[in-house]
């Protein structure tokens, strides 16, 4: 990412991008050109670091979906979270047609 984007750096060392967020997009942007066999547009990735600076992970993600649909298969599906001992945080996506249900 920083040999086709220099910017980065800056942005990084700015606080508007953090490593977390420049690692998704780049496993994103490597799957999105690995399935159309095409390279992204230093153009495209100039472009895709503004839309993602200063933006959490999973909004992060969101927008590079949008971008690079093709590439949801990058994302991971499941996330589990150990809070504490006696709790943990489980997070799944699902395809908009299922509605989650709640235990009352």
């Amino acid at each position: 990412m920083l040999k086709s984007a220099p910017q980065v750096l800056e942005k990084l060392e700015d606080g508007k991008l953090n490593l977390t967020t420049v690692s998704r997009a780049q496993t994103i942007l490597k799957t999105h050109e690995k399935l159309s066999g095409e390279k992204v547009s230093s153009i495209l990735r100039c472009e895709m670091l503004e839309k993602i600076e200063g933006k959490s992970l999973p909004d992060v993600e969101k927008v590079l979906l949008q971008m690079f649909p093709e590439a949801s298969s990058s994302v991971h599906q499941e996330r589990k979270v150990v809070l504490n001992e006696n709790t943990t945080r489980c997070s799944v996506n699902l395809p908009n047609q299922v509605e989650p249900t709640r235990k009352n």
